[in-house]
C-alpha cells in the first residue's frame, strides 16, 4: 500500500503473516520490500518501521542509524496513519489501485490526513526471500571453513540427503524439476562441521539469498530470528550471480544447504563422495516472510 501522509511524507506499508504473529512494515518512499532488494538494498532503509503484532506481546521498532529503536513521536503517528489507511481499504473491498483517503485524530489534537492506494501485486513475489534481520558473521572460520556452489544431479543429491544425519525439509513444495538441483556446500573438519549444523538448525532458516554487502554480494541464510553470512563473493560476484540465476531457474526454485566434512576438488567434482553428510536444509519456492530484526 503506498501511502501519502499530511501534505507531503510518501511511505509503503506491507504486511506479512509470520507464524503465530503478524508483521507490518512501513518503510519511506514508495517502494516495496522486493523493489528495495532489486535496488541492492539487503537491509531495511533508515527509518523504516515494524509492528509486530503478537500474543502475548506486540513490539514497535524503527530503523535509526543502523540500530533498531523505539518508536519516536513522529513514527508513532505515521504508523497511526497506516493503520487507519489499511483498515479502510481493506473495508472498501476493492481491487489494485482502490484509493482511500482519511483523517485519523492523533494524541495532541493533531489531525492527520492520509490518502492511500492499493498497489498491484508483484508476480515474482513468491521467490522472494527478504533479509531483515542484522547479519551475523560469525558461523563460519576464515581458513578452515570452505563454501562451494555445486549443481546436483537429482539422484544424487537425493542419494547424499538420504545418508545426511539431519534433513530439515522445506517448507514450500520441494520437487525434482529439470537436470539438477543447486546445492551450496559447507565443508568443515568434523566437530566444527557439527557445530555448524547446529547453529543453523537452532536459526530454523528459512531461505537463502544473494544480498548486496558494500560493493559486492554475500551469500545469507535467513531465519525467524538470525541470518548468517556464508561467504563475500567479492571478484566472483557476477559469476555466482550468473549461476544462482540460471541454478534457480531450471530447479523450479529449489535449492540446498548441505554440511559435510570433506572439502570437494573443483576439477573433479563428478567424482566428489564425502566421507559424512552432517545436515541438509531444504529451501523450496520461497514465499513471503519477514525476518525479526536482533
Amino acid at each position: 500500500m503506498a501511502l501519502k501522509a499530511g501534505s507531503w511524507y510518501q511511505v509503503c506499508a506491507q504486511p506479512f503473516d509470520n507464524a503465530a504473529s503478524h508483521i507490518l512494515f512501513v518503510y519511506p518512499g514508495w517502494r516495496d520490500m522486493r523493489e528495495l532488494q532489486t535496488a541492492g538494498l539487503g537491509q531495511p532503509p533508515e527509518l523504516t518501521i515494524m509492528a509486530e503484532f503478537a500474543d502475548p506481546e506486540s513490539s514497535f521498532q524503527r530503523v535509526y542509524e543502523g540500530e533498531w529503536l523505539r518508536l519516536d513521536r513522529f513514527s508513532i503517528r505515521l504508523l497511526a496513519l497506516a493503520m487507519a489507511a489499511i483498515v479502510d481499504i481493506h473495508a472498501a473491498g476493492g481491487p489494485t489501485d482502490t484509493e482511500v483517503t482519511g483523517q485519523l485524530q492523533l494524541p495532541g489534537r493533531v489531525r492527520g490526513r492520509y490518502r492511500a492506494v492499493l498497489k498491484p501485486k508483484d508476480p515474482d513475489s513468491d521467490r522472494l526471500v527478504p533479509v531483515m534481520s542484522k547479519v551475523r558473521m560469525d558461523l563460519l572460520e576464515e581458513g578452515e571453513s570452505t563454501v562451494s556452489f555445486m549443481s546436483l544431479g537429482w539422484d544424487q543429491y537425493r542419494a547424499l540427503a538420504k545418508r545426511s544425519q539431519l534433513v530439515m525439509p522445506s517448507r514450500e513444495p520441494f520437487e525434482d524439476h529439470g537436470q539438477s538441483i543447486p546445492v551450496i556446500l559447507i565443508s568443515d573438519p568434523i566437530e566444527r562441521a557439527w557445530s555448524v549444523a547446529d547453529r543453523l538448525h537452532a536459526a530454523e532458516p528459512i531461505g537463502m539469498t544473494l544480498a548486496p554487502i558494500e560493493d559486492t554480494l554475500a551469500l545469507i541464510v535467513t531465519g525467524p530470528q538470525d541470518g548468517y553470512c556464508l561467504t563475500v563473493l567479492n571478484e566472483r560476484a557476477a559469476l555466482a550471480r550468473a549461476w544462482w540465476q540460471a541454478s534457480i531457474e531450471e530447479s523450479g526454485g529449489a535449492i540446498a544447504l548441505m554440511i559435510v566434512d570433506t572439502t570437494p576438488d573443483p576439477d573433479r567434482a563428478d567424482q566428489w563422495f564425502p566421507a559424512n553428510v552432517l545436515a541438509v536444509f531444504e529451501f523450496g519456492s520461497q514465499k513471503q516472510a519477514a525476518s525479526k530484526p536482533r
